[in-house]
């Protein structure tokens, strides 16, 4: 903007010269073109004439203070600027803390989401386990003609309450959690057999030793 603004001063200086040249001319009475050609200068011509001159010799100060205006309000302008990008950021900071905020707080609702639904499963791989090792142990003791004393116990889990919290089943964390689930009870499943006829067999040896 500086650099158009004296470019404009530049020429408003060429053209107050120019027209001081011509009214100068004027005022000496002749014609520049042809000398014996002569008219009468009025006072009012004068007075033009010293207005002229007064405009070329206020032009430098003038100049220079528009261009100090221009700096003030450039100054001005970039003072604002930047307290306006101050105010934005410190709303994009006050944005981001609240979005934070609210995904920490829907974060540990699916960790609970999460644990609730996992102590579901384990309730029911727990009471799938009881049934399976029914199944078995009559028909082992129907095999052997002998009683299994006492129940087994199943592998230890987490001690937690059951909320009876369920996920909705589009969600992504039902998702996640079946997959789980799925691979929990397919692990369990292959283990049962072995894992299970060792316990009753340790229990056995246990308690026949023991009487």
């Amino acid at each position: 903007m500086e650099h158009e603004l004296r470019k404009s001063q530049a020429q408003e200086t060429q053209n107050v010269a120019t027209a001081l040249k011509h009214m100068t001319a004027y005022c000496s009475g002749t014609n520049s073109a042809d000398p014996t050609l002569t008219h009468d200068v009025t006072p009012e011509d004068w007075k033009k004439l010293d207005r002229q001159r007064l405009l070329q010799q206020k032009l430098p100060d003038k100049h220079e203070s528009q261009i100090n205006v221009l700096r003030a309000k450039q100054e001005r302008d970039i003072k604002n600027k930047l307290e306006k990008q101050k105010q934005q950021l410190e709303q994009l900071d006050k944005e981001m803390r609240h979005q934070l905020s609210q995904e920490e707080y829907h974060h540990a609702q699916e960790q609970d989401q999460l644990d609730s639904v996992m102590r579901m499963r384990r309730k029911r791989v727990e009471k799938r386990w009881d049934l399976r090792y029914e199944m078995w142990r009559k028909d082992w003791e129907k095999q052997k003609d002998q009683s299994l004393p006492g129940r087994v116990p199943q592998e230890e889990w987490p001690d937690k309450d059951d909320t009876g919290y369920l996920i909705h089943s589009t969600s992504a964390m039902a998702v996640y959690n079946s997959a789980l689930t799925s691979l929990l009870m397919e692990v369990g499943h292959k283990a049962f057999e072995t894992r299970i006829r060792a316990k009753c067999l340790l229990h056995h040896h246990h308690t026949t030793t023991t009487s």
